[in-house]
């Protein structure tokens, strides 16, 4: 799947009026497998210390967790996690290293704990959604640097402790 049959789907699904968060998924998933050879992308893992993100990435070879991403409905106004998201993504941000928040058309790429960069792909207008001209190389260059991400590293008890309390 590339970006422009994504954008496709999510406003197949989107045109419904009744679609929500997790319909939209089965595409995010298959997108980002598809731009991210060698990584597994697991829908609604199970729940990890910091909560239950929803998608891991981890690397095939051994199935080493690499990044978290949460996804909220489209048009959701706090992809910044000021209000009403502040606790969860507080907590993600303070306990794993490459996260991903969106709402499968605004994507948030944070590295440890802090935001890297944001890509819009799509908008909602006259009930469709539609691609937001020229985001399409700058999208996929921020997904495929997930590709390279290392796996997050314990180095002390006291880390551990820190990752353990957030």
């Amino acid at each position: 799947m590339d970006l422009k049959e994504y954008i496709q789907e999510i406003d197949r699904q989107y045109r419904t009026g009744r679609a929500r968060e997790h319909s939209y998924r089965p595409a995010l998933q298959q997108l980002m497998a598809d731009l991210l050879p060698g990584m597994t992308v697991t829908n609604e893992p199970a729940r990890i210390s910091c909560g239950a993100p929803d998608f891991i990435l981890s690397r095939e070879a051994a199935y080493i967790p690499v990044a978290v991403g949460e996804a909220k409905d489209i048009d959701d106004d706090d992809l910044d996690g000021r209000r009403r998201h502040k606790d969860q993504f507080n907590r993600y941000k303070s306990s794993l290293d490459h996260i991903i928040f969106t709402d499968y058309l605004d994507f948030h790429f944070y590295q440890n704990g802090e935001w890297v960069e944001n890509v819009r792909i799509g908008e909602t207008r006259d009930g469709r959604i539609i691609p937001v001209k020229g985001q399409e190389e700058r999208f996929v260059s921020l997904i495929s640097h997930l590709s390279n991400a290392v796996p997050q590293r314990i180095t002390s008890a006291s880390k551990l402790a820190e990752l353990m309390a957030a």
